[in-house]
């Protein structure tokens, strides 16, 4: 309803999460929220607050775990070389992940990692019977016949 009530932190009058004010009304990591509820003089029931809108914005603190504003990454320190620079930008020759606190590794272990994946969920499909089994309750049916 766009006010903070009970043990509402914040109030941005939707249910949006990631916008500084969770669905739940609890400010969210790595954000700052300024509340704007006031009591007005208009007449109205004494419980009548303005309409203004929580304003939550994002902290610019590289090194808080919080990827927010210009940060391609933030896996919570300010240390060089470990993929996510102090600047918290994005090393070269590594990819991070969305996770929280960012998880960067090298390209090649990314690729090794999405290779073994790859193949240990199409040996869980043999192990399942794959695709036929599945579809037809275990038999095989020859290509011609389906």
């Amino acid at each position: 309803d766009g006010r903070v009530d009970g043990s509402e932190q914040c109030d941005d009058g939707n249910t949006n999460e990631g916008d500084g004010c969770s669905a739940a009304c609890r400010i969210e990591g790595g954000y700052t929220c300024s509340s704007k509820n006031k009591r007005t003089n208009a007449v109205g029931p004494p419980d009548f607050f303005s309409h203004s809108r929580d304003s939550c914005s994002p902290n610019k603190v590289c090194g808080d775990m919080y990827r927010t504003g210009e940060e391609e990454c933030d896996d919570g320190n300010k240390e060089d070389g470990d993929g996510c620079s102090a600047s918290c930008k994005v090393e070269k020759g590594y990819v991070c992940d969305q996770a929280i606190p960012d998880q960067c590794v090298t390209k090649q272990a990314k690729k090794q990692q999405e290779e073994e994946e790859k193949k240990k969920a199409e040996e869980e499909e043999k192990k399942k019977g794959g695709f036929f089994s599945n579809m037809f309750g275990g038999k095989k049916e020859k290509e011609g016949e389906l």
